[in-house]
């Protein structure tokens, strides 16, 4: 887990921003004097006014910064959703607010902020979702989770890289959509999960060269039986095992490691 040092990069760039004006106002603000600021932070700078010259890592190169700057990196973080989730709310506020949709849950600051959305929205390319879901709760997290991202390829069929997470073939494939979307289901906090994406990618690469074979259906819109086999098993199953009646599909998939030009 990296910690959360956006504050660093505030102190690196050399120019006149907002943040870092904030960040020396809150400093100055809770030390008074930049000799207890020094003292604290194992620092010699000669003024606040010092810290308008940019340091390259300063949580590294004052290793007693390190609780200032991940506590204004935390502000910067909530403020980041705060403002536009209150000025959203305030010219529409029946509208549901998913959230920012982050790329992993692996960081309780990067959680910081979640009282602002409705739903608290991941990404979760594993094969059980279950374990980034829990993070995101004993973070401290209490709303509705919603999966952003997930898929697998395979190689036995279509395009020649497996995307993200691999696996072996189309049988697997099926297997691990049951496995990902009943457990998801089946978390107290779980409330969708969605497949990226529809359609399998372009042979020769999109925008990024991505070319992977994660499609429901082939380049020519032709569906893969296997998967839909198990979405078909899984819509079926999916309110009973939400409900408690019925336990999630338990045969994991067999993974393979993955191929992505």
């Amino acid at each position: 887990m990296e910690n959360l040092k956006i504050a660093d990069e505030v102190l690196r760039n050399p120019t006149d921003t907002c943040c870092r004006r904030g960040l020396i106002s809150f400093l100055q603000e809770k030390y008074q004097q930049i000799e207890t600021l020094n003292n604290s932070w194992g620092s010699s700078f000669d003024s606040f006014d010092a810290l308008q010259n940019p340091i390259e890592k300063c949580s590294e190169e004052y290793p007693g910064s390190f609780d200032d700057i991940r506590e204004y990196s935390r502000f910067l973080v909530r403020e980041y959703i705060r403002i536009p989730s209150e000025a959203c709310r305030k010219t529409d506020r029946n509208h549901l607010n998913l959230g920012l949709r982050w790329s992993k849950a692996d960081n309780p600051d990067m959680m910081v902020g979640w009282e602002y959305f409705d739903v608290f929205s991941i990404n979760c390319y594993d094969f059980d979702p279950s374990t980034d879901m829990d993070f995101a709760k004993n973070a401290g997290v209490d709303l509705p989770i919603l999966l952003g991202e997930y898929h697998c390829g395979a190689l036995d069929r279509g395009l020649p890289a497996t995307g993200l997470k691999g696996v072996e073939n189309q049988t697997e494939r099926a297997k691990m959509w049951r496995y990902y979307v009943e457990h998801a289901a089946a978390h107290p906090y779980g409330v969708s999960a969605h497949w990226f994406q529809y359609n399998d990618q372009f042979c020769l690469g999109r925008f990024d060269g991505e070319n992977y074979q994660i499609g429901m259906v082939d380049v020519c819109m032709q569906p893969y039986p296997e998967l839909m086999e198990a979405v078909k098993k899984s819509s079926e199953a999916l309110y009973a095992v939400k409900n408690g009646e019925q336990e999630p599909f338990d045969e994991e998939p067999v993974s393979i490691p993955m191929i992505g030009y």
